[in-house]
């Protein structure tokens, strides 16, 4: 088991330094936009997400339940970094990303469902890492480059 995680942490740690460089650079001052959201509000929603699985990592209580909408969801972590820039953003996603690599190693079992969303989809540790975080972030950054 220790090398799928590591081997999923790898992805998904190159997924998060890609997307950091983009923030970091073109994002910073960019005007793309992804439907109405501009960068930082993408950035935000990734954050939101990449602490959202983390936390769920850490859970005891069994899977994490979402019971809002994924759009109230989405709408929840614009609002919480409305006042939070690219840069804060950015310090926030390398030390949720250490939270979540650190609470990823301790996984036993990868296909444990840790979160379940409002249409009763269930999602386990490795689908969370493989689709909801690094082919999340991969798909967003290349969004804003087309």
């Amino acid at each position: 088991m220790p090398n799928q995680i590591e081997t999923l942490l790898d992805t998904v740690n190159q997924s998060i330094d890609h997307g950091v460089a983009y923030f970091e650079e073109e994002g910073i001052s960019s005007n793309a936009r992804i439907d109405l959201w501009e960068p930082r509000e993408v950035l935000a929603h990734l954050v939101f997400w990449h602490e959202f699985v983390a936390n769920a990592l850490d859970s005891n209580d069994g899977p994490v339940k979402i019971f809002a909408s994924i759009d109230e969801m989405n709408a929840r972590a614009i609002g919480r970094a409305a006042n939070k820039s690219i840069k804060t953003l950015l310090v926030d996603i390398k030390n949720i990303n250490t939270r979540l690599n650190e609470s990823a190693k301790q996984i036993s079992d990868i296909n444990e469902i840790i979160i379940i969303f409002p249409d009763g989809d269930e999602k386990s540790t490795q689908e969370m890492l493989e689709f909801n975080i690094s082919k999340h972030w991969d798909s967003h950054i290349a969004e804003f480059k087309n």
